[in-house]
C-alpha cells in the first residue's frame, strides 16, 4: 500500500525530469537530451531492449559485395553475355559516330550553329528590319479572339515563327545542318516564345515578330 501511495498517478514526462546521469542527453544528443516527437520506432529483442546494430567488418561489407554482384545475373561460363555487351557498347558507338556526322559540317563540328548570332549582329540595316517584317507577314496567319472565332486580325503562329526563322537563318548565316539547326529551334524557341504576349493561344503580334526572330538568333 505504501508502494502504492507513493507511486505518481501518471507517469512524469521524461523531458520535465532531471538529466543528471545525462543518460537522456547521450541518447538524444542531436535534440540536445529532448526525445524526438514522435518518437521513432525502436527494434526491441526478446528481453524487451534496444536491439544494438552492430557494425559490419570491412571482410563482412566485401562478402555481401560480392555476393551481390554474382547474384545481379547469372555468370555466363560461355561468355555470351560479354559478347552481347560488347556488341551493345559497339552499336551504341556507332550510332553516336553516324549523329554526330549528320550533326556537323565539312569545317565546323558543330553544325553552322555558332554562326547563327554572328549572323543577325551582321544583319542590322533597315534593308534587314524589312526583310524579317516580310518574313513574318509571308508566314502570318488569321487571328482569333478569346471565344476561338477569327478576328480579322493577322498575327505570327507558332508552326510560322519556327518556319521563318529557318528561312532567316538559311539566308544570313549560310549552311548549317538540318538536325544541328533542329536541335538549336527545340533549345531555345519555348525560352523566347513564352516571352510574348499570346504565346498561350499559340500566337503572337505580327508587330512582334522580327523581334521575336532577333532574339532566338541571339541565343
Amino acid at each position: 500500500m505504501l508502494q502504492a501511495y507513493s507511486r505518481p498517478y501518471k507517469e512524469v514526462p521524461r523531458q520535465l525530469t532531471d538529466d543528471d546521469t545525462g543518460h537522456r542527453y547521450g541518447e538524444f544528443w542531436p535534440t540536445y537530451g529532448e526525445e524526438p516527437f514522435p518518437p521513432y520506432a525502436k527494434k526491441l529483442d526478446k528481453r524487451g531492449f534496444p536491439v544494438v546494430k552492430k557494425k559490419k567488418s570491412k571482410k563482412d561489407e566485401d562478402e555481401e559485395e560480392e555476393k551481390s554482384f554474382l547474384q545481379l545475373e547469372p555468370f555466363d561460363p560461355d561468355m555470351a553475355d560479354v559478347d552481347k555487351i560488347m556488341k551493345r557498347y559497339a552499336d551504341k558507338d556507332a550510332d553516336e559516330e553516324l549523329n554526330h556526322k549528320e550533326y556537323s559540317i565539312p569545317g565546323d563540328a558543330e553544325g553552322g550553329v555558332s554562326k547563327i548570332y554572328a549572323a543577325s549582329l551582321r544583319h542590322t540595316a533597315w534593308e534587314d528590319d524589312k526583310y524579317l517584317k516580310d518574313l513574318v507577314e509571308h508566314y502570318s496567319t488569321g487571328g482569333k479572339g478569346p471565344d476561338g472565332t477569327p478576328d480579322r486580325t493577322r498575327v505570327l503562329g507558332r508552326f510560322g515563327a519556327q518556319e521563318a526563322l529557318r528561312d532567316a537563318i538559311d539566308n544570313w548565316a549560310g549552311e548549317v545542318s538540318m538536325p544541328a539547326l533542329d536541335r538549336f529551334i527545340e533549345v531555345n524557341f519555348d525560352q523566347v516564345w513564352t516571352t510574348h504576349d499570346g504565346y498561350e493561344a499559340d500566337q503572337v503580334r505580327l508587330a512582334d515578330g522580327p523581334v521575336l526572330l532577333r532574339e532566338l538568333m541571339s541565343q
